[in-house]
């Protein structure tokens, strides 16, 4: 893309408007395709950084936005422009490009995902084994008890429910 700032007129590229889904003749050459086909964050984070060009404080700027592609979706754009000023410094035209970055940002977002459900898999497998540990340790110690209680002299009644208590407790 090329910015004439002194006659507000823009140029796109056909590859600017093939990346976005359109043929060269659809999309008009005016500062405005941009504005209604980015999303809104987007651009007015970058119009910052266009404002901080043209008042001297950078030289360019990149900038990652959503761009709205013909069929509906989202493109994940990295934007690069450089300010060209006159002799006397004043801005003349900005330049830059346009990559397109959905399939990096998607394979980002599918690795964020695993990761996530890797992180989350070792949690639950953590909690098992401490949970595992948390119910051994007392069932050991009723176990061990009903085991030497059974070795006492018990009435009937005593002894069936005490069996019964050291069966479920080695289940």
């Amino acid at each position: 893309w090329d910015w004439n700032m002194l006659t507000d007129e823009i140029y796109y590229s056909p590859r600017w408007k093939s990346m976005l889904g359109h043929p060269d003749n659809e999309l008009t050459n005016e500062f405005s395709t941009w504005e209604q086909l980015t999303d809104d964050a987007g651009r007015i984070r970058t119009m910052s950084m266009i404002d901080e060009c043209i008042a001297g404080k950078q030289e360019g700027f990149v900038s990652e936005f959503r761009m709205k592609h013909k069929d509906g979706h989202w493109l994940d754009i990295m934007s690069r422009g450089i300010l060209v000023r006159d002799e006397q410094g004043q801005p003349v035209r900005m330049v830059g490009t346009h990559v397109d970055l959905s399939d990096r940002k998607q394979a980002e977002r599918t690795l964020i995902e695993k990761e996530k459900a890797e992180t989350a898999a070792r949690m639950k497998s953590q909690f098992l084994a401490n949970m595992s540990h948390e119910l051994r340790t007392p069932m050991n110690g009723i176990i061990g008890m009903t085991h030497l209680a059974l070795q006492t002299e018990l009435n009937e009644k005593q002894k069936n429910y005490i069996d019964k208590a050291h069966s479920s407790a080695s289940s």
